[in-house]
């Protein structure tokens, strides 16, 4: 019975032992990667950009963005994106698509009309943007009201 009880302990104070290990592990690489995604986001040129729409007919033209304002704006709004790292695929192909910098967007209207949703493709990156940036984002992109 004394066996039991001291193999207990014994095997008790090890799991504790690296729990606590992983735990300090863990918050010695988690500043790390915060840093290198902040700096991946604060990394966007601004430069004039071309918008595609999809349509029956695949990507058109729809606006080039080439204003110095509108172009700060859209740097600043996906700055400042609470972006997610979040892989998946979307139910349908983005109504709209641009390239800023080397980062490629992919964005949708969602089914309410009132938010755009974002990805940059290739980076597992996934924002869904509040009601006002996403009016501000939309006339840039388009011209039009959302």
């Amino acid at each position: 019975m004394k066996r039991y009880l001291l193999l207990y302990i014994t095997i008790g104070i090890f799991l504790t032992g690296c729990t606590e290990y992983e735990k300090e592990n863990e918050s010695k690489i988690t500043p790390t990667l915060t840093t290198t995604v902040e700096a991946e986001q604060l990394s966007i040129k601004e430069m004039p950009f071309t918008v595609e729409e999809n349509s029956d007919k695949g990507y058109q033209l729809k606006k080039e963005v080439e204003i110095a304002d509108e172009i700060a704006t859209t740097v600043e709004i996906l700055e400042n994106a609470n972006w997610e790292n979040r892989a998946g695929i979307m139910a349908s192909p983005p109504d709209y698509r641009f390239q800023l910098d080397s980062f490629n967007y992919a964005i949708w209207v969602t089914p309410f009309g009132d938010r755009l949703e974002i990805i940059i493709q290739g980076e597992s990156k996934y924002v869904k943007l509040p009601s006002e940036e996403s009016e501000v984002l939309f006339e840039i992109i388009t011209g039009e009201q959302l």
